[in-house]
């Protein structure tokens, strides 16, 4: 395949991945299906560097994610999903770059200080003695997030485990 024409098709792949839904693994997966495997594909034999680039997308993909549902500028928009989204594509995050070895602690701090920052102003704005109106992870999963990105728990606001709503006891 010349080279040129080669680079172009790697290239579209990854737009898809960068430009994919809430699951960019999804779309790498059927990027190297069409681009591997696929009767109508161009049936390439990846290299190293094509399938890291891949990989990196898909990277990109989920911080771009988890950073939209750590801002507070976005929580009037549809497309906020909020901690709980976020704290869920950390795991998948993780998982993803524990699969195709790729260190996941290089992003670790930059999603740490997003959180902080969301917790910080949702601290700020909650009325005291309530829980926040945009926080929607239970306190378990927060302390999770929280011990997943090694946040220290005096970097964390004053009152941040009042933020998440408390957990309804069955009767």
């Amino acid at each position: 395949m010349i080279t040129e024409e080669r680079e172009l098709i790697i290239e579209e792949e990854l737009l898809i991945i960068r430009d994919s839904g809430e699951i960019p693994e999804i779309a790498f997966h059927s990027t190297l299906e069409y681009l591997t495997r696929d009767g109508e594909g161009p049936a390439m034999v990846l290299t190293e560097e094509e399938l890291s680039a891949l990989h990196e997308a898909v990277i990109k993909r989920y911080l771009e994610i988890i950073r939209r549902d750590l801002t507070a500028d976005n929580r009037s928009l549809s497309l906020f999903r909020g901690v709980e989204r976020a704290r869920v594509n950390w795991a998948r995050l993780q998982r993803f770059c524990k699969r195709v070895q790729v260190d996941v602690a290089i992003y670790r701090e930059d999603v740490a200080r997003a959180l902080i920052a969301f917790m910080t102003l949702e601290c700020n704005e909650k009325r005291p003695g309530q829980a926040s109106q945009s926080f929607n992870c239970s306190s378990v999963h927060l302390c999770d997030f929280i011990s997943a990105l090694h946040i220290p728990l005096d970097q964390l606001p004053q009152d941040w485990q009042g933020l998440c709503v408390p957990a309804k006891r069955s009767t």
